[in-house]
């Protein structure tokens, strides 16, 4: 049984209680770099509304993946409240209030897994926020509002994969996982279950030497899309049709984020940050490769874009950069490790970055100030 724990509102984070947790789980995982989080820029570019500078640090000591994204997430609420939604090293979910700069709650796993992945869906048919969160040997519903576990399914994945995500389809919600087969554990197959765990459809195709999965829900074409990002290329896979949408193979050297923008020219582009330190962007619909930008020499993590024409990137080398995509040029950039990014307008700063960084912080950041 999951136990909840509550906090006073005036109650603030304690940063001090996992610092022995953290120095070790650190001191294992040391990168090859050395440690630069000064946030100095190293390119100077001469229009301050393209700086990007931190505002206030939020939290310290969080869990994060380098090879994985979705260690948080950042969304305002169906009762209008900015979440912020990180885990702990001692496998807690807790919640934060982005406003108030207080913690909410915190809910405890009693075997104090560590917590690989969280994923955030709006149910706006339901009027909540659910919340899945990803163990080695677990996933588990959430509903964020009233901190109540609605489901736990055997997560069935050796090796450390933990990939999982929402399916948004014929606006009912559904998980999407991967399976792994016996030993020697190959990952050969993708489940798709209803919130109450049983399994509505299976995929065992397009799958090979698999990074992640994710989801795409296209609202003018209301449809649903698998994506399965594999080493060396990426499927779309039409979930209204079952069958193989798309290939995107540019001969890709594994995949470490993925995002989606509509253009308002009616072309939704795919954004890929990959081991190769290129960032590609297709036409998800016909699979074209619309740009190629060499940004490191490193790999690249996670993304993020302020507008259509800028993005945001984190890369190995413990650099974050600033891309203007239209030209491909690296415009800024700041020594800071980051790993995944997020944005959300902020009812008091506008629209602000959150950033979850190599050291485990969390940082809120803001543009042209």
């Amino acid at each position: 049984m999951e136990k909840k724990i509550n906090f006073d509102k005036n109650n603030q984070l304690n940063n001090s209680k996992h610092e022995k947790n953290k120095n070790s789980f650190n001191s294992k995982n040391k990168s090859k770099f050395p440690e630069k989080n000064d946030t100095k820029k190293i390119n100077k570019y001469n229009s301050k509304t393209e700086e990007i500078n931190i505002i206030k640090n939020l939290v310290q000591n969080t869990y994060f993946r380098n090879d994985y994204f979705n260690t948080f997430c950042v969304f305002k609420s169906i009762d209008e409240v900015f979440y912020l939604i990180f885990t702990d090293l001692e496998g807690s979910i807790i919640s934060y209030n982005l406003v108030d700069n207080k913690k909410i709650n915190e809910i405890r796993d009693e075997n104090n897994e560590l917590i690989k992945c969280i994923r955030h869906y709006l149910d706006e048919a339901n009027k909540r926020d659910l919340i899945l969160s990803i163990t080695e040997k677990y996933i588990k519903l959430w509903n964020l509002n009233i901190c109540e576990c609605l489901g736990k399914y055997n997560n069935e994945i050796m090796l450390g994969y933990v990939r999982a995500c929402f399916l948004n389809y014929r606006n009912n919600i559904y998980i999407c996982r991967l399976k792994s087969e016996p030993y020697p554990y190959d990952i050969k197959l993708i489940q798709i279950l209803n919130l109450n765990g049983n399994v509505e459809a299976e995929i065992n195709k397009y799958i090979e030497n698999v990074c992640f999965i994710d989801s795409y829900y296209d609202k003018n074409l209301l449809k649903s899309y698998i994506i399965i990002c594999n080493i060396n290329y990426t499927i779309s896979y039409d979930y209204n049709y079952n069958k193989k949408y798309h290939k995107y193979d540019d001969k890709q050297m594994g995949h470490y984020n993925i995002i989606f923008n509509d253009d308002k020219k009616g072309v939704i582009k795919m954004f890929e940050s990959c081991e190769d330190g290129i960032l590609r962007i297709w036409d998800f619909h016909s699979a074209e490769l619309l740009s190629k930008i060499n940004i490191s020499n490193y790999r690249l993590y996670g993304l993020c874009l302020l507008n259509n024409k800028l993005l945001l990137v984190g890369c190995e080398d413990k650099t974050m950069k600033l891309i203007e995509i239209k030209k491909g040029t690296v415009i800024n950039s700041w020594n800071i490790s980051i790993i995944a990014l997020k944005k959300i307008n902020h009812p008091i700063y506008g629209q602000v970055i959150v950033s979850q960084g190599g050291n485990g912080d969390i940082n809120l950041w803001k543009k042209g100030i």
